[in-house]
């Protein structure tokens, strides 16, 4: 289903669609330079250890530019044509950002970690904010997810290679970060080698009968994992 027959069956989100058709506009017109992508081995332990890449003290992300996309799309949606509360709002927004001492800079923060800061106008300033902040960070979002893919593989293709487990073989410890994969998935641990424990596994489906899988057995699951997983 398409936008347009999805508005003529609610007519009254319309308003809401054509603001959003205008802040998208406005957001690409804003030029914006590459986010700096950050030493990912500098952030593996925090990947790991579930810290999100934008909340890592050891990604060290430079917000200063978003900061910059922030106020110059707050400001170009205040000169556009918009219904009266909208556009008082974005003006308001506008000469909160300008006037307060490090205003962007603050709003920034406030969008990522809900630091102390008291927008004007908070719901506005979030939807316009992340919209700058995705704008920013797109070439870094795309960097991370090449990054995760293959920092999972080389983990899953170590998984594979380890072979079972026997009893008179050391198991080896599993990263934190397969074991919530395998939850994830749903895959049951003697897919995974280094997940398996000693004698025989739970059954995943009727027929199993708790036999073991091979370990050949999880890469095809592999090619069919979501890029934003």
């Amino acid at each position: 289903m398409t936008q347009d027959v999805w508005l003529e069956s609610h007519p009254y989100l319309r308003p809401v669609a054509d603001f959003h058709a205008q802040v998208a506009m406005a957001a690409a017109s804003i030029p914006c330079g590459s986010s700096q992508i950050p030493n990912w081995d500098n952030y593996r332990g925090d990947y790991q250890a579930g810290i999100p890449l934008l909340r890592s003290a050891h990604a060290a992300i430079d917000f200063e530019p978003a900061e910059a996309i922030l106020v110059s799309l707050v400001e170009s949606m205040a000169s556009k044509l918009l219904p009266e509360k909208l556009a008082l709002e974005c003006r308001a927004s506008g000469a909160q950002l300008r006037s307060e001492l490090n205003a962007p800079r603050r709003a920034v923060t406030w969008l990522l970690v809900e630091e102390a800061f008291i927008p004007a106008h908070p719901g506005l300033l979030r939807y316009l904010g992340w919209t700058a902040l995705a704008r920013f960070l797109c070439p870094l979002g795309n960097a991370f997810d090449t990054w995760r893919e293959d920092e999972l593989l080389s983990h899953l293709r170590y998984a594979a290679r380890n072979g079972p487990v026997s009893w008179d073989r050391s198991r080896p410890i599993a990263p934190p970060f397969l074991r919530l994969l395998r939850h994830a998935l749903a895959i049951p641990a003697n897919w995974v080698p280094v997940l398996r424990k000693h004698g025989r596994s739970w059954a995943f489906r009727p027929g199993d009968r708790g036999r073991e899988l091979s370990s050949h057995r999880v890469l095809p699951v592999v090619r069919g994992l979501s890029q934003n997983l």
